[in-house]
Formats: structure tokens, sequence, C-alpha cells
């Protein structure tokens, strides 16, 4: 976004750094622990972001496997790709990153 922005373009000159700003501002705001960012509304807005590390792992492993599919396939091949992404991304945070999670906080807690 930040080295994207055009000199000539007046509407970049308003809308990236807005954007880049809003962007850290949810950062910053995401590693207060406030409780208000703890309900219903908050957790749905926040669960593509904790599927985005197995997502992050995942689309690599599927890129390779399914790179000769998408040369021959026409427009559904990415959709598809991404939902099965989008799954694999589920299963790994659901069964794996989260109890691995609590083991290591049980563990680091207990030392």
């Amino acid at each position: 976004v930040y080295y994207g922005t055009s000199i000539e373009d007046t509407a970049f000159l308003i809308w990236r750094p807005t954007s880049l700003a809003l962007g850290c501002a949810l950062m910053i705001l995401g590693g207060i622990p406030l409780p208000a960012l703890n309900g219903p509304l908050a957790r749905t807005i926040s669960w593509p972001g904790q599927l985005s590390y197995g997502g992050y792992l995942w689309h690599v492993t599927f890129l390779f496997l399914l790179w000769p599919v998408f040369s021959t396939v026409g427009v559904v091949a990415p959709f598809l790709y991404y939902l099965i992404v989008g799954l694999f991304s589920y299963a790994s945070y659901r069964w794996f990153e989260t109890p691995a999670n609590h083991w290591v906080r049980k563990v680091l807690a207990g030392s």
C-alpha cells in the first residue's frame, strides 16, 4: 500500500495512507486485552484471522499439488482451491493449533 501510491492520482494520496493507518490501528487494538473485544461479534470478526496461519501453511502445499490441474481447468479451479485451503486451515486450527497452544500454555504455567 505504501510503496504503490501514485503521486499523479490524488485518490491514491488519500485512500492508501488512510487504509495503512487503519490497518495499523486495528492491529494495535487487537493486541489490547479489552473486555469489549471478547463478545460474539468480535469473535466472529476475528475468526478469519485465526485461520490465516493455517492458510499460510497449507496454500503452498496445495499450489504445488494442484498446479497441473490449474493449467487445464477454467475459473472454477481457483475457487475450489481456496475452499480446500480454507477447510484444511480450519482443520489445522481446530485439531492441531488450538490443542498445541493449550498444551504449551499448560507446560509453561507449570514451570
